[in-house]
């Protein structure tokens, strides 16, 4: 059974990691609220070199980079379709980008947030979006 919540997000500016804290961290194993793992997830994007980036990956080499305990952080793209391979940990709740983009002005989100589609398969088959943020 696969538990996954996709992302449509936009961040107005890259945020800095705490070089003290594994990225995507949480103190709780509380369930988080959807704005509440949009922000980790994007932490965790933004937390690693270009030359490892689970974003940068074409293959899925790099997709277990700093990943949480409590959740497995799919990775976008810059844009391109991309086809990885990844093992995940069973039982793991899993939480994947439909759509993101960094963008300079908050009007660029809102433009892009508007006209977004994105979608996404597992093993093979379509995922159905279970919530948006």
């Amino acid at each position: 059974m696969v538990t996954a919540m996709t992302l449509a997000g936009c961040a107005n500016e890259a945020r800095q990691a705490d070089p003290k804290k594994k990225p995507g961290a949480v103190a709780t194993m509380e369930p988080a609220k959807p704005v509440e793992i949009q922000q980790r997830w994007w932490n965790w994007a933004a937390a690693e070199e270009t030359a490892t980036n689970p974003v940068s990956d074409r293959s899925g080499v790099d997709c277990a980079r700093n990943q949480p305990d409590d959740v497995w952080f799919f990775a976008g793209s810059f844009g391109e379709t991309v086809r990885r391979k990844c093992s995940v940990p069973a039982g793991r709740p899993i939480v994947a980008p439909l759509v993101n983009v960094v963008a300079s002005r908050k009007a660029d989100c809102a433009t892009f947030l508007r006209d977004a589609t994105g979608s996404a398969k597992f093993d093979g088959k379509r995922l159905s979006v279970p919530h948006r943020v």
